[in-house]
């Protein structure tokens, strides 16, 4: 899907997180370098106690250590158009997230016209 959609993306590459009183490296499914990072997990058993248990306690990292996330699950994914609803949770993740409010000042700045390298 990314491919299609033209997005960049890293596939279970390696994340620093805080989890449990130390640092941890884990590996997400996908991060969006051009969406800040944002990182897209699979959730593909979601009928299974302990493995949604283990998703619970990703979102509760990921939100604890700020980082946005979105989590699709197999019923994100029974109709024609999914697609283009897991594209706007990804655009509504990244333009809501708090990170973003912090440094929206810097990420939305009016470009100058000045040129490097052409001085006078």
């Amino acid at each position: 899907m990314f491919r299609r959609h033209g997005i960049p993306f890293l596939y279970e590459h390696p994340l620093l997180v805080y989890d449990r009183g130390s640092y941890r490296i884990w590996h997400p499914d996908f991060r969006l370098p051009t969406y800040g990072g944002l990182i897209v997990e699979y959730a593909g058993m979601p009928d299974v106690p302990d493995y949604m248990a283990g998703i619970r306690h990703k979102e509760r990292v990921f939100q604890q250590n700020k980082l946005p996330a979105v989590f699709i699950y197999p019923r994100d994914l029974r109709n024609d158009s999914w697609q283009q609803q897991v594209m706007a949770r990804i655009e509504e993740a990244y333009h809501t997230h708090e990170w973003r409010k912090c440094w929206s000042h810097v990420l939305e700045a009016p470009a100058t016209s000045a040129r490097v390298g052409q001085y006078r």
